[in-house]
């Protein structure tokens, strides 16, 4: 797997596009390698020698590997989407009595 940074300046609409695009297309090669896999560990399945059978897995794990390290790689670009980022927010006074009340206390 090759990967290149790329630095460059988008309209703050198209960041969630960029996103959506992104994992679409990483989320499909995952679905292709991973089927190729599956597919090859059917055949050696039952008749293959259990070298062959662990190899064909740890293929299957190499795919899942690559899509997590994929993702990781544009997790800054969705840490970039407008509204993601919780503004502070206020510690609620309340919280006792919203705990009695889920609990089904009066």
């Amino acid at each position: 797997m090759s990967f290149k940074t790329i630095a460059m300046m988008v309209n703050k609409e198209d960041v969630r596009k960029l996103v959506a695009n992104s994992l679409t297309h990483i989320l499909t090669r995952h679905s292709k390698n991973n089927k190729e896999c599956l597919e090859k560990l059917n055949i050696v399945i039952p008749s293959g020698s259990n070298a062959e059978i662990l190899e064909s897995i740890r293929k299957i794990l190499k795919t899942y590997n690559s899509v997590i390290e994929e993702i990781n790689n544009i997790a800054p670009l969705v840490l970039e989407i407008e509204g993601l980022i919780a503004p502070d927010t206020e510690v609620v006074e309340d919280l006792p009595d919203l705990l009695e009340d889920s609990n089904g206390v009066d």
